[in-house]
């Protein structure tokens, strides 16, 4: 500022002397033009030229002056100096001056001279740039001396005053700063010591109050994931065995109690979920998974789940798709249908007439993501602005009166507006009272690369005419909008009675006929089954379309009268768009248009369930119901289950078999999962076995806690069985499936129509369930049973003997295992028996009794299967006298045979196939290795493990 200041006095210094200078140097030159022109008046009033011209050259001593000339009134001549003159010259260029010249009071001529202000204003410009430094000068001086006070009254204390915040920031207690003065500085100074000791009394206040808070986060977090637990355990046995139970043969009564049972048990599963996932929330810790899925499979899930409320209500329930939306996206299914359900959810319970309508809309395309608006309009109650205003609230609802109609916890909305932002969207609502609501989820998804979309896929049906029939308008705009995005040409009726006179309108209109006609079922008046009996039989139309069911109700009831009504085909509703578009092309008889995804679309495509059947599972739990519900569901797909009580039990099985992976419970006594699991890791061997967490620890810090202590993946309960398969199929990979599906189609002589009436010792009802229905494989469950036990005595002896103290044990296990997949209770109780005696080291004489009871039970079951199948049984030559002592193994053959020895020492079951196989390729060794056959065949593995070194010990070499 102080230069500035000196800068602008300089300069307005400067054009003040330049001023000044201007004046006095005009004046000066007037002087001079009026001294020269009183010497050269007599010169030239005598006409003396050489010397008037010799005066005027001598004023160019004159520094100023440029030029000078003279005009001579006698003789009209110019005298110049220089040569030229002052032509051109005029006092815009600096200055000039003209005066007359008199002699004796005549005038003779005029003088006119020009000068210059240059060399003035040159030394002008010196004295201010004198005047400038010395300006400078003293403006530094003056600003170091101004710095130096500064620093000296106010930089020292505002320093300290810094230091001190810095150290308050650091959290070091209270900062006092010491300051002597009392003048401004040191007030500031003071009250920043008041402030600095209230800091530090509301720091401490603030610390012990989040202390306490943090513990009551833990608290409550403990006691969620405690309460999640224990009330998941109990939950998961009373949905799977209701579940189980429903699909056994019962009264109406009895399904009806036990359906309600079911639904309310799912209820309360959802209430618990919410709870947690509000507490997530608070915590900021729900998280939004990014995995490939389709579209279709979340609103086929979220219509299965909301149609049962529909139906029980009466009520619309349809879904329409913007054919632009990708059919694949990358997000978070779980989250999005459960936003769906929510959403459908309360439509439904506050509407009770009319429909309730979802539509799935795209905003916005880009590149890599899609912007989705899903929007979920009823015809119910509606809200007021006051109930729009607390919507969205945790705890409440809308209607908040003690007596209000409509139950719920009032979290679901809350917590599917915090998933709708966590996806990059949020949740609005429009609504009139009496009229309905409307609520729009928005989202911001992920989509794969060249993903497909709905339309896309349909321009098989481009130029296809379809007439849609539906009493409700909205269902008719729906599948409209559809139809038109696959190419159709669509035309609409609201009757079976508008349906008929439009197929007649045409024909006599003569314009193309409909290929299909979409006909609703339930529609006042003429329903679709009369409507489409009608147009089959009409002679005013000429040929009748193809015609395919649309309906929500009575489906098994309405296929046989709609089949009999000439429909070809049937839609369920909510229709989806796949769904749609596949069955009109059936109807038609035409293929989908193929579509080839991109490789990493079929890399995170779901495993099928079906890759589970072969596989060997460990299950570690120490609930016998839990045990018991997961062996019900594992077996009906084909895996094959053994179960531990607890960790360590679990350790010692893995050490004596091998097993294709491990479903392992968290909290068990003795050794809990994730002990367990920390074991297993540490062996090399077992480094790569899959284990998967199932249990009711249903937190978000408990799958971290699973995922950290190696278990490759977390299931909770209570079990949802597409999830638990789905799971598995991920992680597990049998390791010989092929012996399972051998084991399956052995034996193609028994039939689909075998008749076990006959089986007094077996529940072959029971059994059927268990095989799905499937009697061929019970069929062969049973011959399987029946061909591997006849020598189940002399197995339990060997076992006895055996260097192993468990053999006796897993023999009498095996034996239990089997008898109760095929349903016969009284051999299974006795091996049970008889394997619980071996496990509690009972004496020889108990252990023997216990098998006597065994032998008195199966002896009469193998005989029933005897009389069943006929007596194929072929006789095994004894080791000692076997014929192949001198044979002549190969290498091929003797390297496959010691295979087959190391699957027997590990209990094994492809060791049943592979030697199979050896068998199929060197017939000349059946003799021989009948009896190892025979043993495998019955799971006696260590038994059969023994016939073959004794055989190989015949032919002379070790295996």
């Amino acid at each position: 500022m102080l230069i500035a200041c000196g800068a602008v006095f300089s300069v307005s210094l400067y054009f003040l002397k330049g001023a000044e200078l201007r004046a006095a140097l005009e004046s000066r030159m007037i002087d001079v033009a009026g001294r020269n022109a009183a010497v050269l008046a007599r010169p030239l009033y005598n006409v003396e030229a050489e010397v008037a011209q010799a005066l005027i050259e001598a004023m160019s001593v004159t520094p100023e002056l440029v030029c000078a000339e003279v005009t001579v009134d006698l003789t009209g001549s110019r005298l110049a100096w220089p040569p030229a003159g002052c032509q051109g010259w005029s006092a815009a260029d600096d200055g000039s001056v003209s005066v007359p010249v008199h002699y004796d009071g005549t005038k003779v001529g005029t003088l006119h001279i020009g000068y210059s202000a240059v060399g003035g204003e040159a030394e002008l410009a010196r004295e201010m740039l004198r005047l400038l430094l010395l300006t400078a000068v003293i403006v530094v001086v003056t600003a170091v001396a101004a710095l130096l006070a500064f620093k000296l009254t106010i930089g020292r204390p505002l320093d300290r005053l810094l230091t001190a915040i810095r150290q308050t920031e650091q959290g070091g207690g209270q900062v006092v700063v010491d300051w002597p003065t009392r003048d401004e500085m040191g007030l500031s100074i003071a009250a920043f010591n008041d402030m600095s000791a209230q800091i530090t009394a509301r720091t401490a206040e603030l610390t012990e109050a989040r202390a306490v808070a943090e513990a009551a986060t833990r608290a409550k977090g403990d006691f969620l994931a405690n309460m999640s637990h224990e009330i998941r355990t109990p939950m998961n046995a009373v949905l799977g065995m209701t579940e189980l139970a429903l699909k056994t043969e019962l009264t109406a009564k009895q399904r009806n109690y036990l359906q309600k049972s079911h639904n309310s048990a799912r209820a309360l599963l959802r209430i618990i979920n919410d709870i947690l996932d509000f507490s997530k929330i608070e915590a900021g810790k729900l998280t939004i998974e990014e995995v490939e899925f389709a579209l279709d499979d979340v609103i086929t899930h979220v219509a299965d789940i909301s149609m049962v409320k529909a139906q029980e209500k009466g009520l619309e329930l349809l879904f329409g798709v913007d054919p632009r939306v990708a059919k694949r996206l990358i997000g978070d299914p779980l989250r999005l249908g459960q936003v769906l359900i929510n959403l459908i959810g309360n439509a439904l319970k506050f509407t009770q007439l009319g429909e309730v309508l979802v539509s799935v809309e795209m905003v916005r395309d880009w590149d890599d993501r899609m912007a989705l608006c899903v929007h979920v309009r009823d015809t119910g109650i509606g809200m007021t602005p006051e109930q729009l205003g607390r919507l969205f609230g945790a705890f409440s609802q809308a209607d908040a009166s003690t007596t209000r109609q409509f139950g719920g916890t009032g979290l679901g909305l809350a917590i599917s507006k915090q998933i709708a932002q966590l996806m990059g969207g949020d949740i609005t609502v429009e609504s009139q009272l009496g009229v309905g609501s409307t609520f729009h989820f928005s989202a911001v998804i992920r989509k794969p690369a060249n993903a497909a979309t709905y339309g896309e896929q349909g321009t098989a049906l481009a130029g296809v005419r379809i007439l849609v029939v539906d009493d409700n308008e909205a269902s008719r705009d729906l599948l409209d909008v559809l139809l038109q995005g696959f190419g159709c040409t669509v035309a609409q009726a609201a009757s079976g009675e508008e349906a008929i006179a439009e197929l007649r309108r045409v024909v006599r209109a003569g314009e193309p006929g409909y290929d299909v006609v979409l006909m609703d079922y339930m529609m006042p008046g003429m329903d679709g089954i009369e409507a489409a009996r009608r147009i089959a039989s009409d002679d005013r139309v000429i040929q009748a379309p193809i015609m395919a069911m649309v309906t929500a109700y009575g489906r098994e009831e309405v296929m046989t009268q709609a089949a009999e009504a000439g429909l070809s085909g049937f839609l369920v509703k909510p229709v989806s768009p796949s769904a749609l578009l596949e069955t009109v092309l059936g109807l038609l008889g035409r293929e989908p248009i193929p579509f080839q995804p991109v490789d990493h679309h079929q890399a995170s495509t779901p495993v099928s369930v079906s890759s589970l059947r072969g596989a060997r599972v460990l299950l570690a739990e120490d609930n016998d119901i839990n045990r018991e519900l997961a062996i019900e569901i594992l077996s009906t797909v084909g895996v094959s289950v053994d179960t531990a009580a607890d960790g360590s039990e679990a350790i010692l099985m893995l050490e004596r078999s091998r097993y294709d992976g491990v479903l392992m419970d968290c909290q068990m006594p003795v050794m809990d999962g994730y002990e367990a699991t920390r074991a297993i890791r540490r062996n090399a061997a077992w480094a790569n076995l899959p284990v998967i967490a199932m249990t009711a620890n249903a937190m978000d810090g408990d799958r971290q806690k699973c995922l950290a202590a190696g278990m490759n993946d977390h299931v909770t309960k209570p079990i949802d069985t597409p999830n638990l398969l789905a799971t598995m199929a991920r992680w597990i990979k049998p390791s010989r499936p092929a012996a399972f599906e051998a084991f399956q189609t052995a034996a193609e002589d028994i039939g689909d129509d075998m008749d076990f009436s006959s089986l007094t010792l077996f529940d072959s009802g029971a059994g059927l369930r268990r095989a799905q229905g499937n009697a061929k494989l019970y069929g062969r469950l049973l011959r399987k049973f029946r061909d591997g036990n006849r020598d189940f005595e002399a197995a339990f002896h060997a076992a006895l003997a055996d260097a192993d103290p468990r053999a006796a044990e897993r023999c009498a296990h095996t034996l239990k295992g089997l008898a109760a997949t095929i349903e016969t209770a009284e051999v299974a109780q006795a091996a049970a028996a008889l394997e619980h005696g071996c496990r509690d080291g009972l004496p020889r004489e108990e252990i023997m009794a216990r098998l006597a009871v065994l032998m008195d039970r199966l002896r009469p079951a193998l005989a029933e299967l005897t009389v069943l199948f006929g007596d194929d049984n072929q006789p095994v030559a004894e080791p000692g006298g076997r014929a192949g002592g001198d044979t002549t193994l190969s290498d091929e053959a003797l390297g496959r045979l010691s295979q087959v020895a190391a699957l027997l020492s590990d209990g094994d079951s492809d060791a049943t196939e592979v030697l199979d196989s050896v068998l199929e390729d060197y017939p000349e060794l059946s003799g021989p290795l009948a009896a190892v056959r025979q043993k495998a065949e019955g799971y006696d593995f260590f038994g059969a493990h023994e016939e073959l070194a004794t055989q190989a010990r015949a032919w002379g070499v070790t295996l």
